[in-house]
């Protein structure tokens, strides 16, 4: 008599938010010349060209069509320089990025470097900002952590999105030493925002969750990683960037007090994707 296995489906979901939301692309639309040119059209009037892809469809043209990319990032420095999951912006068309903070106000991005391996990404817009993070190189296990983003962005809160958690472990899947888990709620568009300590440093920066399907469809709960901040100063050093360093001594501060810090100093990070064609 054989004996059946169970097999494991384990699902790696990277959070950046590559949907095709109608909401998100009528932001994307909005920044568009075309958009902008053209106020009064209604959707009914507009070329398909500029129609969004559905499944059903699926002509030639609409297989190079450009859909819109989102996740979160936060700035570094006073210099316009800041951070956020290379996944977010890999496969943006080129002059497409751009980002949108708490004041509703959009700035083109320049992407400067990628770090593909530790998936993190540098970039700089030609403004001068005003609030900048610093970074806590040393997390402990279970100390309360906050995350900010923009997950959902079209449907959830354009003003962003405020977490709680803690830290439940000091490496991430399989052991990776330069990850965290944390047990703080993250979507599809947190990825590259900014994960928090008590005193507003931030101790890494959102990745990924993690999901373990079986076949009684069990799920792993509270299995969000992030990667270390220590990482993120040493790719901002290998890259020229010098980093703040929170002081330990420094207090506690309250949660308002890091929530109003998150929505002065992470944006949305949003840019145009052209899907790989089809195989024939």
């Amino acid at each position: 008599m054989y004996k059946f296995l169970n097999f494991y489906l384990i699902s790696f979901l990277l959070i950046s938010d590559v949907s095709y939301s109608q909401n998100i692309y009528q932001l994307y639309k909005e920044q568009t010349p075309q958009a902008q040119s053209k106020p009064n059209v209604t959707p009914q009037e507009q070329p398909k060209k500029q129609q969004l892809p559905t499944q059903e469809t699926k002509s030639e043209e609409a297989d190079d069509m450009a859909f819109p990319s989102t996740g979160t990032g936060f700035f570094v420095n006073s210099n316009g320089n800041f951070v956020t999951a290379a996944h977010v912006v890999n496969n943006c068309v080129s002059n497409s990025i751009r980002i949108r903070g708490f004041d509703k106000n959009t700035i083109n991005a320049r992407l400067l470097t990628l770090d593909k391996r530790n998936d993190l990404a540098l970039l700089i817009v030609d403004k001068k900002n005003t609030v900048s993070l610093s970074l806590n190189l040393n997390p402990q296990l279970g100390e309360d952590i906050y995350v900010f983003g923009y997950p959902g962005y079209g449907i959830l809160a354009q003003s962003g999105n405020f977490t709680a958690g803690i830290i439940t472990s000091l490496s991430g899947l399989n052991d990776d030493a330069t990850q965290l888990q944390i047990s703080a709620p993250v979507n599809r568009g947190h990825s590259g925002g900014p994960v928090f300590d008590q005193k507003g440093n931030v101790v890494g920066i959102v990745l990924s969750k993690y999901q373990m399907n079986t076949s009684r469809t069990e799920i792993i709960q509270n299995a969000n990683f992030a990667i270390r901040s220590r990482i993120v100063e040493i790719f901002l050093s290998s890259n020229g960037i010098s980093s703040n360093i929170g002081n330990v001594n420094d207090p506690d501060l309250l949660k308002t007090k890091i929530a109003t810090q998150a929505q002065s100093s992470a944006v949305l990070v949003y840019c145009d994707v052209v899907p790989p064609k089809k195989k024939s």
